[in-house]
């Protein structure tokens, strides 16, 4: 039994799948086993991963980035791995990333959160930045450099694009909601760890991000219709997650913003993103999904 599970979702990118498989077998630290599921790709993705001897594949109808992770992750802690390497199928990663990440088991850091590699875009730039933990230590002062010696920066949140996470973590604090489909399940779940547990940003541990949007996504500038109704999405769970997990101060802040944001694009007579503004908005007040947990550790879902 491999020690670490290398978890995949992929949907209808081969090219970019091929490239991200080839580089996780490139990498210096081998103990790992790659769990790929497709959702339901329809460009040929099956019939190659059919021939991939060290690939185990879990087909399911699409359910988005968060129903593929959740899907894979509670494989993976139903058959005894101690960590799962979770990341998109358009990532590529760096020889060393995987080492990289698990050095932090050579420190005295006792029971931590997760550990996320740097992002980085195709032209070097920064991408998937996550969110550093300016909370105070018992001095007062903010404690997110106590390990910058070790080249980890304490975080409070990051993607799925590349991030480690101990197994023993999942089955206590459960599984990412699949029911987000698309957009905010990784920054929940990992907000959900680190509320809980110290989890860190390891700096020598690269991968590229080869989004085919290289730029920050933002919804007034979004020009791909199919692109701009999956803001639905990304609006309801973070309205979701801010009052789930935000402080009351947050919680007014978002609000303020999401005011804003719905009073500027009022003014443009942009009533296609209005609409999805106000639907987004409602579908938060009956959003409620449920945490689960794998079965081998299972105590039922809550």
């Amino acid at each position: 039994m491999k020690t670490i599970a290398v978890v995949i979702t992929t949907y209808n990118r081969i090219s970019l799948l091929k490239g991200l498989i080839e580089s996780i077998r490139e990498q210096t630290v081998q103990d790992f086993q790659i769990i790929v599921v497709n959702n339901a790709s329809i460009d040929g993705t099956e019939e190659w991963l059919k021939k991939q001897s060290d690939v185990i594949t879990i087909t399911q109808e699409n359910c988005g980035g968060a129903g593929g992770f959740f899907t894979g992750m509670k494989h993976a802690a139903e058959n005894g791995y101690q960590y799962c390497w979770l990341m998109d199928d358009d990532v590529f990663c760096y020889t060393n990333a995987l080492e990289e990440l698990m050095k932090i088991n050579d420190l005295n850091i006792i029971d931590f959160g997760y550990v996320c590699s740097k992002v980085i875009g195709i032209d070097n730039e920064p991408m998937n930045v996550p969110t550093v933990d300016t909370r105070p230590s018992v001095s007062g002062y903010p404690n997110w450099l106590a390990e910058i010696e070790h080249d980890l920066i304490r975080v409070l949140s990051a993607t799925f694009v590349s991030i480690l996470i101990p197994m023993k973590n999942i089955t206590e604090l459960g599984l990412p909601y699949k029911e987000f489909i698309i957009w905010g399940d990784d920054i929940e779940y990992t907000t959900r760890i680190s509320n809980k547990k110290i989890s860190f940003l390891a700096f020598n541990s690269v991968v590229v991000h080869r989004r085919e949007q290289q730029y920050y996504l933002e919804f007034e500038k979004e020009m791909d219709p199919a692109r701009l109704n999956k803001y639905f999405y990304m609006f309801r769970n973070e309205l979701f997650t801010v009052f789930k997990h935000g402080t009351v101060l947050q919680r007014i802040k978002h609000i303020f913003m999401y005011i804003l944001r719905f009073l500027k694009i009022l003014l443009r007579f942009d009533f296609r993103r209005l609409y999805i503004l106000i639907k987004s908005l409602f579908a938060s007040f009956v959003f409620f999904p449920k945490i689960y947990y794998p079965k081998k550790m299972s105590t039922g879902m809550i």
